[in-house]
Formats: structure tokens, C-alpha cells, sequence
């Protein structure tokens, strides 16, 4: 996603953007000698577009968009979690530094 483009969403702190990395390919152009690292990413968004946090943690639901993206821009790998007994709801669990 470009930085045009995340203007136009809700952003976690620091302008991230939260994904699932279904598979992971390597596209080569032999003509022209090039290699492309990328990531197949199902987009999560958030909830409620009101109350982004519960809990104090994002709170997100799986949506119907797929892209792929380069691998480098990948910047973290995080841990997202089911709300219990909730269908389609999740967490990005923060981890916090004591």
C-alpha cells in the first residue's frame, strides 16, 4: 500500500497496517534478469471505525482484499489473535515494556 493510499484507511499508532501473509512467490524475469521477492496479504481492518482499540489493543476483523506485496515492506511480524467466542473479531496483542 502506498503512502497515498493509507491516507485513506485507519491506521494503528506509527501508520501500520495489518495483514496475513498467506504464501510467499518469487517472480522472475529472465529477459531481463530480474527477481521479485513477494507476499500474498489478506488485509485485516478495523471493527468500528469509531472505537479502534479495545481493551487497548486494535481491534480488527478480516476483509475480502488481497495483495501482493513486496517482502521488504513488511516491517514486523506481530501476533493476532481470535476474539473468543466472537466470530470474525481479532487482536494485535501489544506487547508492553515494563
Amino acid at each position: 500500500m502506498s503512502e497515498e493510499e493509507s491516507e485513506d484507511y485507519n491506521t494503528a499508532e506509527g501508520g501500520a497496517c495489518f495483514g496475513k501473509v498467506l504464501m510467499l512467490i518469487n517472480v522472475k524475469i529472465i529477459e531481463k534478469d530480474l527477481s521479485f521477492d513477494l507476499a500474498l496479504v489478506q488485509w485485516y481492518d478495523f471493527c468500528n471505525s469509531r472505537q479502534l482499540y479495545k481493551y487497548d489493543c486494535p481491534w480488527l476483523k478480516i476483509i475480502n482484499t488481497y495483495n501482493f506485496v513486496p517482502i521488504e515492506s513488511i516491517i514486523e511480524l506481530v501476533q493476532v489473535v481470535q476474539r473468543a467466542e466472537r466470530q470474525n473479531e481479532y487482536f494485535y496483542l501489544v506487547s508492553r515494556d515494563n
